[in-house]
């Protein structure tokens, strides 16, 4: 566990955090002092690394006396996994038009006869990919060119 930042405080109501962590000058301003249910938290590093389809979910739990940041990985609900699968499919148009663009001035710029085919091949499959599966986009290989 490595600690990311330390010196933070949470408020605790019931035995449970809640809100936010504060820093502690945050809460001198606010309230003249650290108030008595804000209690000591530590922020830790996520190393998680979720899929297209999962999120890391945090909690806050108080471990060995100390309030931190415990994440896990959480699988998307069927809402949240049509909006992201429409945002790969955005992301994934611009960079099709992206690629697109460059090798249009890569055309224009080259004077290599076998490079121009191997571009021009480069963007028939640029114009003919679709957006099949979100977690496969399968972009079509840049070719190798000539020097």
């Amino acid at each position: 566990m490595k600690i990311i930042e330390s010196g933070l405080f949470i408020k605790v109501e019931n035995g449970q955090a809640v809100d936010h962590p504060a820093v502690p000058d945050n809460l001198i301003m606010a309230f003249g002092e650290i108030p008595s249910n804000w209690e000591p938290f530590i922020r830790v590093e996520c190393t998680l690394k979720p899929n297209t389809f999962e999120y890391i979910q945090t909690t806050y739990e108080k471990i060995d006396g100390i309030w931190q940041n415990v994440n896990v990985i959480a699988d998307m609900n069927d809402e949240q996994k049509v909006i992201r699968t429409q945002a790969i499919f955005e992301e994934s148009n611009i960079v099709i038009q992206m690629l697109k663009d460059s090798t249009i001035n890569l055309m224009n710029q080259t004077k290599n006869s076998n490079n121009i085919i191997s571009l021009q091949n480069y963007m028939n499959s640029l114009n003919t990919w679709s957006f099949v599966d979100p977690e496969n986009l399968n972009y079509p290989k840049f070719p190798i060119l000539e020097k």
